[in-house]
């Protein structure tokens, strides 16, 4: 059963990109990366809902105040993952930011791994690990000193107020 993770994980990898680009258009037809951040969180807990409903486990929403508080922060890590995109896929690109987007999973994920930070076991990165972490941090400090060789901003004129 694990032989599905690899792909379920690339797959994730794939829509996260592809997110970032439907995104950005939405941002133009809502006036805006909150607006469009708010749609899209929108739809997405829409659809979480009716998938919860249909599996019979919408009752678990019921323990949200046993949570502890910071448990929650996964919400506004995502409404806040999902306006960047937004606003740094029209100034930087698609490669330069979801490359520093996982080069920052990368280096999150090495403490939490490595030091069992927020319940997460804790596991030795060691030697390898360590060496294929730095091979994609390196990667993606090459392709933005790449992407910033003599390229003009991508900033889009927008002439909105409240638009980053």
């Amino acid at each position: 059963m694990e032989i599905l993770f690899v792909p379920l994980a690339l797959l994730a990898g794939v829509l996260l990109a592809v997110q970032v680009g439907a995104n950005t258009q939405l941002s133009k037809g809502a006036g805006g990366p909150f607006a469009a951040t708010t749609l899209q969180l929108g739809v997405g807990a829409a659809a979480l809902l009716a998938l919860a409903a249909a599996l019979g486990t919408l009752g678990a929403v019921s323990l949200l105040p046993e949570a502890t508080w910071w448990h929650a922060f996964g919400g506004l890590a995502s409404a806040f993952y999902v306006c960047s995109t937004i606003v740094l896929f029209a100034r930087l690109g698609a490669i330069v930011s979801v490359g520093l987007f996982i080069a920052g999973q990368m280096l999150v994920s090495l403490a939490l791994d490595g030091f069992g930070f927020l319940g997460v076991e804790r596991a030795p990165i060691g030697v390898s690990g360590a060496l294929g972490a730095l091979a994609v941090v390196v990667g993606a400090a090459v392709i933005v000193r790449a992407q910033a060789g003599g390229r003009v901003s991508r900033r889009p004129r927008t002439g909105r107020v409240g638009y980053f």
